[in-house]
């Protein structure tokens, strides 16, 4: 991604260094630990731009963008990020997605007000936040990622031994791994469900669907 981002500004040859000062200090105050990332921190992202969507001002953009969606659709398509706003997009008319950031629950709150139909799309590791009643998903509000993933393959039926491994993942991909398709989407059907009852709680009315 380095390199295609180069090629975009200029056709001379480059040396690219990429360096995080004091980056092994900075990793011990993330989660880089708990996944196995140790001696430095990760670096994420395929812009290299970032967009404060975790700060309490974002919070106004979010009811511009959902306006402006209410001007050409009676629904609006909520994604926390960058990679569930893509994928909303191939599912539906790329108009009615509006990235929220980490405020799922405040963005819901504000949809049902305006739009007769909300859809919540995103990827398992926020959803498994919500599930567990944390509708600001940025780390510093909690993290029940893993408890909410063995809570519901407990739910779905799974087998003792695949419920054990699912406790003792280090990350929601390594829990998949030891999942089924079928089990896996056993698992997101209790996930979807619970999700739905956590924000049809927020609405006036209870006007949600998966």
């Amino acid at each position: 991604m380095v390199v295609s981002a180069v090629r975009e500004v200029t056709g001379v040859g480059l040396e690219v260094v990429i360096e995080v000062p004091n980056g092994e200090a900075l990793a011990e105050k993330t989660m880089n630990r708990l996944v196995g990332v140790v001696g430095g921190i990760s670096i994420l992202g395929t812009t290299g731009i970032e967009t404060p969507v975790s700060s309490e001002d974002y919070i106004e953009h979010i009811k511009c963008e959902l306006n402006a969606v209410r001007q050409a659709f009676d629904y609006v398509v909520i994604a926390p990020g960058n990679s569930a706003a893509r994928y909303a997009s191939s599912l539906f008319d790329g108009g009615a997605v509006v990235k929220v950031g980490d405020r799922v629950g405040d963005a819901v709150r504000l949809a049902s007000t305006l739009f007769s139909r909300v859809v919540l799309a995103g990827l398992p590791a926020k959803l498994l936040k919500v599930y567990a009643g944390i509708l600001n998903t940025h780390y510093t509000q909690g993290d029940a990622r893993i408890e909410s993933l063995t809570h519901a393959a407990v739910i779905a039926g799974l087998p003792y031994d695949v419920v054990a491994r699912v406790a003792n993942s280090l990350s929601v991909e390594e829990a998949f791994s030891y999942m089924t398709k079928d089990e896996r989407r056993r698992v997101m059907g209790v996930v979807a469900e619970r999700v739905l009852t956590r924000l049809a709680g927020l609405s006036l009315e209870p006007r949600f669907a998966w």
